[in-house]
């Protein structure tokens, strides 16, 4: 497990619940990660950070690889993909908690695959010490192109999960798997520019 270097975000003007909370300082400190997705050979080459937009803060993941490999010659632990990550969330006001997941996620990445192939992603999201969860699936059948951008869940569904009131630790599990019909069809090598990321959605509100 890798231990990565705290950081601490200032989020853009945030809109929540009605409520203008654009004066809260949203802190996050990475903790630590692990699974053969988010480590690389000398140090960790998961991307953590905040972003805006007209919802809300967005959690933000970047990976350079994540996609699942399977076919004749291909590692077992190759054939599952797996990046879970912890991160601390406090806020610069007490009385406050943040709704992760609350419009769903964004995942952009490469996955080709052929006719006889295809892939599973899920993401689960919940709060360490609480018997909250969240989670989000997509499934992609082939034939399909390499290149993607595809949105997960419902807006205002109850696959939403809340913090703590003053924050908590979140954790936060990428996997996916894959299936193929012909096994003696390989998926194509990593490529120089899949550029994986998972932007997740958030809103703030008082407690």
């Amino acid at each position: 497990m890798h231990v990565s270097t705290p950081f601490t975000l200032l989020l853009l003007p945030l809109l929540a619940l009605a409520q203008d909370l654009s004066h809260i300082k949203v802190h996050v400190t990475p903790l630590s990660h692990t699974g053969n997705r988010c480590l690389g050979t000398d140090e960790a080459i998961l991307s953590t950070g905040l972003i805006s937009n007209s919802t809300g803060p967005v959690l933000y993941h970047a990976l350079p690889f994540f996609r699942p490999l399977f076919g004749s010659g291909i590692a077992a632990s190759e054939q599952r993909a797996m990046c879970q990550v912890y991160l601390n969330m406090t806020f610069s006001e007490p009385n406050t908690r943040v709704y992760v997941n609350t419009y769903g996620m964004d995942m952009r990445g490469y996955l080709p695959l052929t006719e006889y192939q295809r892939a599973t992603f899920k993401v689960t999201y919940d709060w360490v010490d609480t018997f909250l969860q969240a989670s989000n699936q997509l499934d992609f059948v082939g034939p399909r192109e390499g290149r993607f951008s595809k949105h997960f869940g419902e807006e205002w569904s109850d696959r939403d999960v809340v913090s703590p009131c003053d924050g908590g630790i979140l954790r936060v599990n990428y996997q996916a798997r894959g299936q193929n019909s012909k096994p003696e069809v390989v998926m194509d090598p990593p490529v120089e520019d899949e550029e994986w990321s998972f932007a997740t959605s958030m809103l703030l509100s008082k407690c």
